[in-house]
């Protein structure tokens, strides 16, 4: 199954049409390039993606659960971080997540709390959460 599909998608930004009738799905483990010239829409296609922006017709759909990230080309103006602090600020959901694991194994659980943390385990493994570190070095080397 498709990780998101753009099913007959069209786009006009003012009297340009940016997309007409366009169709994309992108495959698990699948790597796609954008390339292109400035104001050509890759820009657009990415909101499109996001679901920052809607088509004017057609349908964007994602697999269920999809959570998608997105690391804007240059920090946020006015704000006092570093590069290493903005990338791990966009894993801080994975931080909760493993903060509430702890807490949890610091307690007498029953069933339904060891269902609880074998949940929050799951969750954590699905999305490298156990490696939040090696994550951000990734994403500042590539």
């Amino acid at each position: 199954m498709s990780l998101l599909t753009l099913d007959d998608i069209s786009l006009a930004i003012g009297d340009r049409k940016l997309l007409a009738h366009a169709n994309l799905a992108i495959e698990p483990g699948e790597r796609v390039c954008l390339i292109g010239r400035n104001g050509a829409g890759k820009s657009t296609l990415l909101r499109l993606l996001t679901g920052a922006q809607q088509p004017d017709s057609g349908e964007v759909r994602y697999k269920q659960d999809l959570r998608i990230s997105q690391l804007e080309q240059s920090l946020p103006e006015g704000r006092d971080e570093t590069v290493r602090a903005h990338v791990a600020a966009g894993l801080a959901h994975l931080q909760t997540l493993i903060d509430d694991y702890r807490t949890h194994t610091e307690q007498s659980l029953d069933t339904a709390g060891l269902k609880e943390l074998q949940a929050l385990q799951l969750r954590i493994e699905a999305e490298g959460g156990w490696h939040i570190e090696q994550r951000v070095e990734t994403v500042l080397s590539e």
